[in-house]
Protein backbone atom coordinates (compact mmCIF):
# COMPACT_ATOMS: atom_id res chain seq x y z
CA UNK A 1 0.00 0.00 0.00
CA UNK A 2 1.02 3.60 -0.51
CA UNK A 3 2.27 5.48 1.86
CA UNK A 4 1.08 9.15 2.20
CA UNK A 5 4.54 10.21 2.89
CA UNK A 6 5.07 8.66 -1.04
CA UNK A 7 2.61 11.12 -2.47
CA UNK A 8 2.57 14.42 -0.73
CA UNK A 9 5.36 16.66 0.99
CA UNK A 10 4.92 19.29 3.46
CA UNK A 11 5.80 22.94 2.66
CA UNK A 12 6.54 26.37 4.41
CA UNK A 13 6.20 29.71 3.25
CA UNK A 14 7.21 32.99 5.26
CA UNK A 15 6.01 36.29 4.50
CA UNK A 16 8.11 39.55 5.87
CA UNK A 17 7.17 43.17 5.69
CA UNK A 18 7.85 45.69 7.54
CA UNK A 19 6.22 47.54 10.49
CA UNK A 20 3.61 49.44 9.27
CA UNK A 21 1.96 51.20 12.52
CA UNK A 22 3.55 51.59 15.63
CA UNK A 23 2.39 52.65 19.65
CA UNK A 24 3.00 56.07 20.26
CA UNK A 25 3.90 56.13 23.90
CA UNK A 26 4.19 59.64 24.51
CA UNK A 27 0.69 60.04 22.88
CA UNK A 28 -0.80 57.21 24.59
CA UNK A 29 0.71 58.82 28.31
CA UNK A 30 -0.65 62.06 27.07
CA UNK A 31 -4.30 60.73 26.14
CA UNK A 32 -4.44 58.79 29.59
CA UNK A 33 -3.88 61.34 31.63
CA UNK A 34 -6.49 63.75 29.68
CA UNK A 35 -9.51 61.11 30.27
CA UNK A 36 -7.83 60.11 34.09
CA UNK A 37 -7.08 56.56 32.92
CA UNK A 38 -4.38 54.32 34.16
CA UNK A 39 -1.41 54.27 30.83
CA UNK A 40 -1.45 50.21 30.92
CA UNK A 41 -5.36 50.69 29.77
CA UNK A 42 -4.98 52.94 27.03
CA UNK A 43 -3.00 52.42 23.14
CA UNK A 44 -2.54 55.36 20.55
CA UNK A 45 -0.99 53.56 17.42
CA UNK A 46 -0.21 55.22 14.47
CA UNK A 47 0.36 55.06 10.87
CA UNK A 48 4.19 55.18 9.18
CA UNK A 49 2.63 54.94 5.69
CA UNK A 50 -0.40 56.34 3.91
CA UNK A 51 -2.43 53.45 2.72
CA UNK A 52 -1.84 54.11 -1.49
CA UNK A 53 2.13 53.64 -0.74
CA UNK A 54 1.42 50.80 1.13
CA UNK A 55 -1.48 48.83 -0.59
CA UNK A 56 0.89 46.93 -3.68
CA UNK A 57 3.06 44.91 -1.40
CA UNK A 58 0.30 44.15 0.93
CA UNK A 59 -1.79 42.86 -2.11
CA UNK A 60 1.71 40.96 -3.44
CA UNK A 61 2.08 39.43 0.24
CA UNK A 62 -1.68 38.50 0.16
CA UNK A 63 -1.90 36.54 -3.20
CA UNK A 64 1.39 34.73 -1.96
CA UNK A 65 -0.01 33.45 1.34
CA UNK A 66 -3.88 33.10 -0.51
CA UNK A 67 -2.39 30.76 -3.39
CA UNK A 68 -0.22 28.90 -0.43
CA UNK A 69 -3.27 27.96 1.86
CA UNK A 70 -5.74 27.22 -1.00
CA UNK A 71 -3.47 25.10 -2.54
CA UNK A 72 -2.25 23.28 0.44
CA UNK A 73 -3.77 21.39 3.23
CA UNK A 74 -3.44 22.66 6.51
CA UNK A 75 -0.93 20.36 8.67
CA UNK A 76 0.12 22.74 11.25
CA UNK A 77 0.56 26.34 11.59
CA UNK A 78 2.33 27.85 8.33
CA UNK A 79 2.80 24.28 7.16
CA UNK A 80 0.86 22.77 4.43
CA UNK A 81 0.50 18.90 2.83
CA UNK A 82 1.41 19.84 -1.26
CA UNK A 83 0.45 16.54 -2.74
CA UNK A 84 3.72 15.47 -5.61
CA UNK A 85 1.05 15.32 -7.82
CA UNK A 86 0.33 19.33 -7.58
CA UNK A 87 4.48 20.51 -7.38
CA UNK A 88 5.16 21.84 -10.66
CA UNK A 89 2.04 23.86 -11.02
CA UNK A 90 2.51 25.04 -7.43
CA UNK A 91 6.29 25.81 -7.41
CA UNK A 92 5.54 27.97 -11.13
CA UNK A 93 2.81 29.97 -9.56
CA UNK A 94 4.89 30.73 -6.65
CA UNK A 95 7.34 32.02 -8.67
CA UNK A 96 5.32 34.12 -10.62
CA UNK A 97 4.12 36.00 -7.14
CA UNK A 98 7.11 35.98 -5.67
CA UNK A 99 8.32 38.09 -8.85
CA UNK A 100 5.70 40.38 -8.22
CA UNK A 101 6.44 40.65 -4.63
CA UNK A 102 9.90 41.65 -5.29
CA UNK A 103 9.21 43.97 -7.47
CA UNK A 104 6.50 45.29 -5.39
CA UNK A 105 9.14 45.29 -2.50
CA UNK A 106 11.84 47.17 -4.79
CA UNK A 107 8.71 49.99 -5.66
CA UNK A 108 8.50 50.62 -2.08
CA UNK A 109 12.18 50.95 -1.23
CA UNK A 110 12.08 53.47 -4.21
CA UNK A 111 9.52 55.51 -3.09
CA UNK A 112 10.72 55.48 0.76
CA UNK A 113 11.76 59.01 0.95
CA UNK A 114 8.38 60.32 -0.54
CA UNK A 115 6.39 58.53 1.91
CA UNK A 116 8.35 59.11 4.32
CA UNK A 117 7.78 62.80 3.50
CA UNK A 118 4.42 62.12 2.87
CA UNK A 119 3.65 60.69 5.88
CA UNK A 120 5.30 63.53 7.94
CA UNK A 121 2.70 65.85 6.61
CA UNK A 122 0.23 63.88 7.13
CA UNK A 123 0.88 63.14 10.84
CA UNK A 124 1.98 66.26 11.62
CA UNK A 125 2.88 66.24 15.24
CA UNK A 126 3.23 63.01 15.55
CA UNK A 127 6.08 62.26 12.86
CA UNK A 128 9.08 61.10 14.18
CA UNK A 129 11.80 60.28 12.40
CA UNK A 130 13.10 57.60 14.79
CA UNK A 131 10.02 55.70 13.92
CA UNK A 132 11.40 54.89 10.58
CA UNK A 133 14.33 53.00 9.79
CA UNK A 134 17.11 53.36 7.33
CA UNK A 135 16.47 52.16 3.58
CA UNK A 136 19.14 49.17 3.97
CA UNK A 137 17.38 48.14 7.19
CA UNK A 138 14.10 48.25 5.75
CA UNK A 139 15.08 46.20 2.58
CA UNK A 140 16.18 43.45 4.86
CA UNK A 141 12.31 43.14 6.72
CA UNK A 142 10.85 42.93 2.86
CA UNK A 143 10.98 38.91 2.28
CA UNK A 144 9.61 35.86 1.73
CA UNK A 145 10.81 32.01 1.97
CA UNK A 146 9.67 28.66 0.73
CA UNK A 147 10.85 25.19 2.21
CA UNK A 148 10.36 22.03 1.11
CA UNK A 149 9.99 19.18 4.03
CA UNK A 150 9.30 15.19 4.24
CA UNK A 151 6.29 13.69 5.48
CA UNK A 152 6.97 12.54 8.88
CA UNK A 153 7.10 8.61 9.40
CA UNK A 154 7.35 6.68 12.56
CA UNK A 155 10.38 5.00 11.21
CA UNK A 156 12.11 8.18 11.23
CA UNK A 157 12.05 7.88 14.69
CA UNK A 158 15.10 6.13 16.09
CA UNK A 159 16.45 7.14 19.42
CA UNK A 160 17.29 4.62 21.50
CA UNK A 161 15.06 5.01 24.65
CA UNK A 162 14.15 1.14 25.18
CA UNK A 163 11.81 -0.86 22.80
CA UNK A 164 8.59 -0.25 24.84
CA UNK A 165 9.33 3.40 25.03
CA UNK A 166 10.19 3.95 21.53
CA UNK A 167 7.10 1.94 20.46
CA UNK A 168 4.74 4.36 22.68
CA UNK A 169 6.57 7.18 20.66
CA UNK A 170 5.82 5.85 17.59
CA UNK A 171 2.03 5.22 18.10
CA UNK A 172 2.06 8.65 19.19
CA UNK A 173 3.51 9.86 15.71
CA UNK A 174 1.56 7.14 14.06
CA UNK A 175 -2.12 9.19 15.69
CA UNK A 176 -0.80 12.40 14.95
CA UNK A 177 -0.42 11.77 11.48
CA UNK A 178 -4.17 10.26 11.50
CA UNK A 179 -5.47 13.01 13.10
CA UNK A 180 -4.09 15.55 11.02
CA UNK A 181 -5.31 14.04 7.68
CA UNK A 182 -8.71 13.86 9.47
CA UNK A 183 -8.38 17.78 9.61
CA UNK A 184 -6.70 18.13 6.08
CA UNK A 185 -10.28 16.16 4.83
CA UNK A 186 -12.15 18.07 7.40
CA UNK A 187 -10.93 21.19 5.75
CA UNK A 188 -11.58 19.96 2.17
CA UNK A 189 -15.62 19.81 3.35
CA UNK A 190 -15.36 22.85 4.86
CA UNK A 191 -14.28 24.17 1.51
CA UNK A 192 -17.42 22.60 0.14
CA UNK A 193 -19.55 23.91 2.25
CA UNK A 194 -18.27 27.42 1.86
CA UNK A 195 -18.48 27.60 -1.73
CA UNK A 196 -21.85 25.93 -1.93
CA UNK A 197 -23.58 27.74 0.28
CA UNK A 198 -22.19 30.78 -1.37
CA UNK A 199 -23.70 30.19 -4.30
CA UNK A 200 -26.87 28.99 -3.13
CA UNK A 201 -26.88 32.21 -1.54
CA UNK A 202 -26.13 34.45 -4.47
CA UNK A 203 -28.34 33.09 -7.12
CA UNK A 204 -31.53 32.76 -4.59
CA UNK A 205 -30.45 36.78 -4.07
CA UNK A 206 -30.91 37.64 -7.89
CA UNK A 207 -34.27 39.23 -8.61
CA UNK A 208 -35.75 40.55 -11.94
CA UNK A 209 -38.86 43.03 -11.65
CA UNK A 210 -41.58 41.25 -13.78
CA UNK A 211 -43.08 44.33 -14.98
CA UNK A 212 -40.15 45.67 -16.31
CA UNK A 213 -37.86 43.06 -16.93
CA UNK A 214 -34.95 44.95 -15.15
CA UNK A 215 -32.39 43.21 -12.97
CA UNK A 216 -32.69 44.61 -9.29
CA UNK A 217 -30.79 42.33 -7.73
CA UNK A 218 -27.53 40.23 -9.76
CA UNK A 219 -24.52 37.65 -8.91
CA UNK A 220 -21.32 37.71 -10.38
CA UNK A 221 -19.64 34.59 -12.74
CA UNK A 222 -17.27 33.91 -9.87
CA UNK A 223 -20.55 32.11 -8.12
CA UNK A 224 -20.38 29.32 -10.36
CA UNK A 225 -16.63 29.55 -11.07
CA UNK A 226 -15.30 29.25 -7.59
CA UNK A 227 -17.48 26.04 -7.05
CA UNK A 228 -15.78 24.80 -10.65
CA UNK A 229 -12.39 25.75 -9.29
CA UNK A 230 -12.68 23.97 -6.17
CA UNK A 231 -14.29 20.88 -7.95
CA UNK A 232 -10.64 21.20 -9.91
CA UNK A 233 -8.92 21.47 -6.55
CA UNK A 234 -10.64 18.55 -4.89
CA UNK A 235 -9.43 16.36 -7.58
CA UNK A 236 -5.78 17.32 -6.77
CA UNK A 237 -6.29 17.76 -3.32
CA UNK A 238 -7.69 14.14 -2.17
CA UNK A 239 -4.81 13.16 -1.72
CA UNK A 240 -5.83 10.02 0.80
CA UNK A 241 -8.29 9.31 -2.27
CA UNK A 242 -11.28 9.46 -0.10
CA UNK A 243 -14.37 8.32 -2.05
CA UNK A 244 -16.76 10.12 -0.36
CA UNK A 245 -14.84 13.28 -1.56
CA UNK A 246 -14.09 11.97 -4.69
CA UNK A 247 -18.21 11.11 -5.20
CA UNK A 248 -18.60 14.79 -3.95
CA UNK A 249 -16.45 16.16 -6.44
CA UNK A 250 -18.26 14.73 -9.28
CA UNK A 251 -21.95 15.63 -7.89
CA UNK A 252 -20.56 19.08 -7.98
CA UNK A 253 -19.06 18.68 -11.51
CA UNK A 254 -22.20 17.38 -12.76
CA UNK A 255 -25.08 18.85 -11.44
CA UNK A 256 -23.77 22.00 -9.63
CA UNK A 257 -21.28 23.63 -12.72
CA UNK A 258 -23.13 21.97 -15.62
CA UNK A 259 -24.38 25.53 -16.52
CA UNK A 260 -22.76 29.07 -16.18
CA UNK A 261 -23.72 31.94 -14.48
CA UNK A 262 -24.95 33.80 -17.86
CA UNK A 263 -27.56 30.89 -17.95
CA UNK A 264 -28.26 30.83 -14.77
CA UNK A 265 -29.03 34.75 -14.89
CA UNK A 266 -30.88 34.06 -18.01
CA UNK A 267 -33.53 31.08 -17.14
CA UNK A 268 -35.06 31.21 -14.19
CA UNK A 269 -35.85 27.22 -14.04
CA UNK A 270 -32.36 26.54 -14.66
CA UNK A 271 -31.58 28.74 -10.88
CA UNK A 272 -34.39 27.12 -9.22
CA UNK A 273 -33.04 23.97 -10.36
CA UNK A 274 -29.48 25.34 -9.16
CA UNK A 275 -30.58 25.99 -6.04
CA UNK A 276 -32.21 22.64 -5.15
CA UNK A 277 -29.16 20.60 -6.47
CA UNK A 278 -27.23 23.25 -3.70
CA UNK A 279 -29.64 22.77 -0.88
CA UNK A 280 -29.69 18.83 -1.46
CA UNK A 281 -25.31 19.12 -1.43
CA UNK A 282 -25.76 20.75 1.89
CA UNK A 283 -28.32 18.75 3.57
CA UNK A 284 -26.17 15.46 2.13
CA UNK A 285 -23.14 17.12 3.86
CA UNK A 286 -24.88 17.17 7.66
CA UNK A 287 -23.00 14.07 8.44
CA UNK A 288 -19.53 16.21 7.99
CA UNK A 289 -20.47 19.46 8.73
CA UNK A 290 -23.04 21.44 10.62
CA UNK A 291 -25.02 24.16 8.69
CA UNK A 292 -27.07 27.17 9.69
CA UNK A 293 -28.46 27.46 5.91
CA UNK A 294 -32.25 27.07 5.67
CA UNK A 295 -32.76 23.96 3.39
CA UNK A 296 -35.96 24.38 3.94
CA UNK A 297 -36.89 27.35 1.96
Amino acid sequence: MTSISDKAMLVRISVHLPQKAKRDKEVTAQTARDHGAEVEMASFNKKLYAKHSWAKLQAAATALRSHFETNTLPWFKGVGLLPSTMYFDFISEHGTLKRAFDDAGQEFLEDYETNKADAKQRLNGLFSDRDYPTRGRLASRISTEIEFLPMPEESDFRVNLGAEEEERIRAIIRQQADDKIAAATADLWHRVHEAVSDMLERIERYQVDPATGKTLATFRDSAVNNVRELVTLLGRLNVTEDPELEAMRRQLRDKVCQHDADALRDDERLRRDAAAECKDILAAMSGYIGSDVDLAA
